[in-house]
């Protein structure tokens, strides 16, 4: 091989090595910008997800509130026993009975 045929050969493999580079550069440089992009959707998504769980707490402590609530307002009635499998109607006719009878 003649030298100028060898300059020729080391001019092409330069040339392909450059353009491999710039290929790599380019997706080196998508692959940051993907990467940047999925990082502010993360950070986003942690924000969300601090407020959502600040947010469950908060239905929490309502729910226990207002089931404390419910509970303050419930009527306790000592002295009448209690059946298993009794309905709601059974206990309305047995206070409904002893209203009267005391009057």
């Amino acid at each position: 091989m003649s030298t100028d045929e060898k300059l020729n050969h080391i001019l092409v493999k330069v040339s392909n090595m450059e353009a491999s580079h710039e290929t790599l550069v380019k997706d080196v440089h998508n692959i940051s910008v993907s990467v940047n992009s999925i990082h502010r959707r993360v950070d986003t998504l942690d924000s969300c997800i601090d407020v959502h769980a600040r947010m469950l707490k908060l239905l929490a402590y309502k729910s226990i509130d207002n089931e404390a609530r419910n509970r303050r307002n419930n009527l306790i009635f000592r002295g009448i026993g209690e059946d298993r499998g009794e309905t709601d109607v059974c206990c309305l006719g047995v206070s409904t009975g002893l209203l009267f009878l005391r009057n």
